[in-house]
């Protein structure tokens, strides 16, 4: 495990780590709607947090990630494949997976329409295609504003809830979703966040974590 491998994956070990891990898996399950048995690719799954997940409800799961570093540490939790790829070249057949997962992938890549178009390419007819991306217009965003001029953040082009939509719709059915309205200062204090979750339903687009779902076209259409 390298230091920056490590301190990733410590982060979903601190209470808002925990606590926005367990709002965007949920997002993302719904978004998936995959059954038991279903094939997935999780797209830049890092240390495999997702991934295991998504064990856990009985899908099989490729990781990818191009960091052989995150993909040791994924090792310790996950019992399916791990690919070392390019998330702009996926090394897989067309229409080998049921679904696509990436999640806070496409901000950091060169071309996030082609990451969304090699997922729609890996897919079956009907399958889903999933992407969750973060929001910085909202109280996340608020609470870590000092820290987009730094690195990771300085890198990251964030994709509004029009340019999710965008990069969906040249592949099936396109909805947005939103959630983790908290702000990191409340992960002290779960029951007071899990309200906010609540009450900010009302607003989508102040939700942290904003997921695009595409049912990919069938054959038929």
């Amino acid at each position: 495990m390298t230091s920056s491998a490590g301190r990733y994956d410590g982060w979903f070990e601190s209470p808002w780590g925990q606590f926005a891990f367990d709002v965007e898996w949920k997002c993302v399950r719904s978004a998936l709607g995959v059954p038991e048995g279903a094939h997935v690719l999780d797209v830049g799954c890092g240390t495999g947090r997702f991934t295991r997940a998504l064990e856990e409800v009985g899908a099989v799961v490729v990781g990818l990630d191009r960091d052989p570093a995150m993909l040791a540490v994924a090792r310790s939790r996950v019992f399916g494949d791990l690919v070392v790829g390019d998330a702009h070249r996926l090394p897989f057949a067309d229409r080998s997976f049921d679904a696509a997962l990436a999640v806070t992938v496409c901000e950091f890549t060169v071309d996030p329409a082609l990451v969304v178009a090699e997922m729609a390419r890996v897919v079956r007819a009907g399958g889903r295609v999933v992407v969750g991306s973060l929001n910085p217009r909202s109280l996340w965003g608020l609470d870590h504003r000092r820290e987009f001029g730094d690195e990771p953040w300085a890198s990251a082009r964030f994709l509004s809830r029009s340019d999710l939509r965008r990069l969906g719709s040249p592949w099936g059915r396109a909805t947005v979703s939103s959630s983790l309205y908290a702000s990191p200062a409340l992960a002290a204090h779960r029951s007071v966040a899990e309200s906010v979750e609540q009450i900010g339903r009302v607003l989508p687009v102040l939700g942290a974590f904003q997921v695009l779902r595409v049912v990919t076209a069938s054959l038929l259409d």
